[in-house]
């Protein structure tokens, strides 16, 4: 028999957890980086057209995919301290 070296007594792993939180990673965005929050009103306010709303939705997708990395740095990093 051998143990696995990733084996974390059934404790589940930092990925794992990165993947069961991305709604709260999301709401951290918004409340951390300034451009993100702003990109986000801009996608729910009634008062814009419909194209400056998708522009902008566009543009906050492109925000998400550059902040992710460093997010999933961070949590990875916690998770595996909190162990």
């Amino acid at each position: 028999m051998y143990a696995d070296v990733d084996a974390r007594a059934g404790v589940l792993k930092p990925e794992g957890w990165w993947k069961s939180r991305c709604v709260e990673t999301r709401s951290l965005m918004e409340r951390l980086n300034s451009i993100y929050a702003s990109l986000k009103q801009e996608c729910i306010n009634a008062a814009k057209t419909v194209e400056e709303r998708a522009q902008a939705s566009e543009l906050l997708a492109a925000r998400e995919v550059y902040l992710q990395p460093t997010y999933k740095q961070i949590a990875l990093l916690c998770g595996d301290l909190h162990e």
